[in-house]
């Protein structure tokens, strides 16, 4: 590349921020920083403009992620990836790194997950308010923490967050705290059913 010429690739990550007031600006930029200090400077000026979370597939086995961390986190990533090193005593690649985090971090907080080393304990059925955690642990692990509201595609409801607990039979009516009776739904489908309910109840 000679001296005083922008790279393509530079060239490319500037457009997104390109103005009439700033060109000169971002063109002086382009041709004397490199395409890592370059990234920098853009993803400063404007963050989410530049640079958008994606995962897009590469081969069928194998994805790309695309996303912004702080310098914080880069600082845990990289501490980790040393304790990673250490622990299998060869050095590892960020995306070890990630792929141990995650399964860790599941491991400890996915519902689904806690529910899986609960063991339903043999007792009666509670008529007090609160739901026994041995219940919830087993209606987390039947419906696998996901809304179990059918659309009307016959198809189940993806939705795996705002999860609420469902009487099927509301309290009200004598509804007991029993697997067969609780279900889990998304805030949203559970809005739905109790506005179809009192709707009818109101015809």
């Amino acid at each position: 590349m000679s001296e005083g010429s922008i790279h393509l690739t530079n060239a490319r990550r500037i457009v997104p921020v390109l103005t009439q007031e700033n060109k000169k600006e971002w063109l002086d930029k382009a041709k004397e920083l490199s395409q890592r200090e370059l990234e920098r400077e853009l993803v400063r000026v404007e963050p989410q403009r530049v640079t958008k979370e994606r995962i897009r597939p590469i081969t069928e086995k194998r994805l790309e992620m695309k996303l912004l961390i702080s310098s914080e986190a880069e600082k845990d990533l990289r501490r980790m990836q040393d304790v990673l090193s250490q622990k299998h005593k060869k050095p590892c690649s960020l995306e070890e790194v990630i792929t141990f985090m995650a399964k860790e971090c599941l491991e400890r907080h996915d519902p689904v997950k806690k529910a899986e080393r609960s063991r339903l304990v043999a007792r009666p059925i509670s008529n007090k308010r609160s739901l026994p955690s041995a219940i919830s642990h087993e209606i987390v692990r039947r419906d696998e923490s996901r809304c179990t509201f059918i659309l009307p595609n016959g198809k189940r409801c993806p939705s795996q967050r705002w999860l609420h607990r469902h009487h099927k039979t509301p309290r009200s009516q004598g509804g007991e705290h029993s697997l067969e009776n609780l279900t889990t739904l998304c805030a949203t489908h559970h809005r739905h059913i109790h506005d179809s309910e009192s709707y009818f109840r109101a015809g």
